[in-house]
């Protein structure tokens, strides 16, 4: 029993070493990019959680999941986080405790893009990479591109029926099915791009 808790002291030792070590050599750039992740984070518990569960003692879960998804991009964390968005929203809205607007979802979906892609960057790229500015460019560009065409086509999808009155259903499954064939265009055009 004894060299079992020896094997685990050394293990515990070595990782508080890694960190120290990670700590000491991290960079900018790769600090900045786990840092928007958490901050993409706490804004998508804050926009799709319950106002009285993060005024609560219960605003430690979003906060330590929103730290771990930024501090451990290569782990299952950032979607454990993003589920617990798309959880707290969906039962923010099944519970009435908020009404169902059209900016909720849509700032919800641009922070969990920004979650999931950041933390796909930062699983990549080593917390001691020296970056240039321009490494980042295409990123945010690509980022803000994604979410501006999401928002235009959830906006389409929310808003305008209600605008439009009885007819909702069928302006909303055309909708649907333009938006689909959109997104597939796109992500057949990025496909056949890096071949």
């Amino acid at each position: 029993m004894s060299d079992l808790m020896g094997q685990l002291r050394h293990g515990i030792d070595l990782r508080i070493e890694r960190a120290s070590a990670m700590a000491d050599q991290a960079t900018f750039g790769p600090v900045v990019l786990r840092a928007s992740v958490v901050a993409a984070a706490v804004g998508g518990f804050a926009v799709a959680w319950p106002s009285h569960a993060l005024i609560s003692t219960l605003a430690i879960l979003p906060i330590a999941l929103a730290l771990c998804a930024g501090l451990f991009p290569r782990t299952g964390l950032p979607t454990v986080a993003i589920v617990a968005i798309v959880g707290g929203y969906l039962v923010n809205i099944g519970s009435g405790a908020a009404p169902l607007t059209t900016w909720r979802p849509i700032a919800a979906a641009g922070l969990i893009y920004i979650v999931h892609t950041g933390a796909a960057f930062a699983a990549v790229l080593p917390f001691n990479a020296v970056v240039t500015p321009g490494l980042f460019r295409a990123y945010v560009l690509r980022t803000a591109f994604v979410i501006a065409v999401a928002a235009v086509i959830a906006f389409g999808i929310l808003a305008v029926p209600r605008l439009i009155g009885d007819h909702r259903l069928v302006v909303a499954a055309v909708v649907g099915i333009a938006a689909m064939m959109g997104v597939a265009g796109y992500v057949a055009y990025l496909g056949q791009r890096r071949h």
